[in-house]
C-alpha cells in the first residue's frame, strides 16, 4: 500500500506506511519529499509503521527501496531535521535499523513505541535546530 503524508502540521510531516511498499511507492514518497523540502523551511519526518509488514517484504525490495532512498537523501539532507519512527515490534525495529544501515541516512533518527514519545522527540529537534529556528523566527 502507498505510505499515506499528511502535511497539515508542517513543518512536522506525518508518514504512515501500511502493509508492503508497492513497486514504486518509494519513488512516490521520495518525490513527495522533494516537494516538501522546496516549500520550506526544513521539515522533521514522524513514520508510522505500526501496519507495515516486515516480514513479508523481501529482501530485493528492501535493497531496491535502500538504494532510491539513498540517492534522495544525499540531496535532500539539507531539509530534513530528523527521522522518528513508531515502531510495533523488535522485527520492524530490526528491518528499519537494516534500511538505516543501507541508507547511510545523514540526518537523527530515532524509533519510539508510542507517538507521544516520537513527536516530542521531534519537537525537540526541530527546536534545537539552528536553520529552522532561525527561519522560523525571521
Amino acid at each position: 500500500m502507498q505510505p499515506v503524508v499528511t502535511t497539515d502540521r508542517f513543518p512536522l510531516v506525518e508518514v504512515c506506511v501500511k502493509g508492503v511498499m508497492p513497486p514504486g511507492g518509494m519513488e512516490a514518497l521520495v518525490t513527495t519529499y522533494r516537494a516538501l523540502a522546496a516549500r520550506g523551511p526544513r521539515m522533521a519526518l514522524l513514520v508510522d509503521t505500526r501496519a507495515f509488514d516486515a516480514a513479508n517484504t523481501d529482501a530485493r525490495t528492501r535493497e531496491r527501496d535502500a538504494t532510491i532512498y539513498r540517492a534522495a537523501a544525499a540531496e535532500l539532507r539539507a531539509s530534513i531535521v530528523c527521522e522518528a519512527r513508531i515502531v510495533h515490534s523488535t522485527v520492524a525495529r530490526y528491518v528499519i535499523t537494516a534500511f538505516d544501515g543501507l541508507t547511510g541516512v545523514p540526518w537523527p533518527t530515532a524509533s519510539f513505541t508510542t507517538p507521544a514519545e516520537a513527536e516530542a522527540w521531534v519537537q525537540r529537534q526541530l527546536a534545537n535546530d539552528p536553520v529552522h529556528f532561525s527561519r522560523a523566527s525571521a
